[in-house]
């Protein structure tokens, strides 16, 4: 399972994404013992990220992705605080109020920090184009998709390794993740709070 809370551009100005931005203030895989080439990458690492670039092929969010990786404890056992400092000047991400990850006003704009060709897409916006127009939250939980890599594993109670049921690159990813289901389905439902999103409030405020 994947909690996280983003925010998608309301009107896709700049064009389809990730043209016109997306910004993720906080995705958390929701395994235990999840391992990505050898660091623990379940629910002790929180991801916050800024999508942007000129088409599909060139979201140059790699440019732009913070992550808090917890020493003790995991984000799935107590609440914790995920904060966005959005600014026509720059934009930070906090996780218990700690800045995890900021990017003030690039030199050139996104485009430049891209390193992007050919005719800015943003040239008629602010310098902190696609992030100067209107967004929306959205809080979800998801199950599968490519947030977990092929080469990621889990390990379950016993410790025994477990690969992921589906392939990213695969035309039919449901079905296999649904054969296997005798593999996860046990640890969504051993807890009921464990296979859900809890949230205690929600603030926002204009600047």
């Amino acid at each position: 399972l994947w909690p996280s809370m983003w925010l998608l551009p309301t009107d896709n100005a700049y064009g389809e994404w990730p043209k016109s931005g997306e910004i993720d203030m906080v995705e958390i895989r929701g395994n235990e013992k999840y391992v990505c080439d050898g660091m623990q990458s379940g629910n002790k690492r929180a991801n916050s990220t800024l999508h942007w670039g000129a088409s599909v092929t060139q979201d140059k969010y790699t440019k732009t992705r913070w992550t808090k990786l917890l020493s003790n404890g995991s984000f799935a056992t107590e609440f914790h605080t995920y904060s966005l400092s959005w600014l026509p000047t720059g934009i930070s991400f906090l996780i218990d109020g700690q800045v995890i990850g900021n990017i003030t006003q690039p030199a050139g704009g996104f485009w430049k920090l891209g390193g992007s060709n050919g005719t800015n897409i943003w040239a008629n916006g602010t310098i902190m184009a696609p992030f100067d127009k209107r967004f929306h939250l959205i809080l979800n939980v998801a199950a599968g998709g490519d947030y977990f890599p092929d080469r990621c594993f889990n390990y379950n109670d016993t410790g025994a390794l477990v690969s992921k049921p589906w392939s990213t690159n695969a035309t039919v990813q449901m079905k296999p993740f649904w054969a296997a289901k005798n593999q996860w389905y046990p640890t969504w439902t051993r807890n009921p709070e464990d296979s859900h999103m809890l949230v205690d409030y929600i603030r926002v405020w204009s600047l």
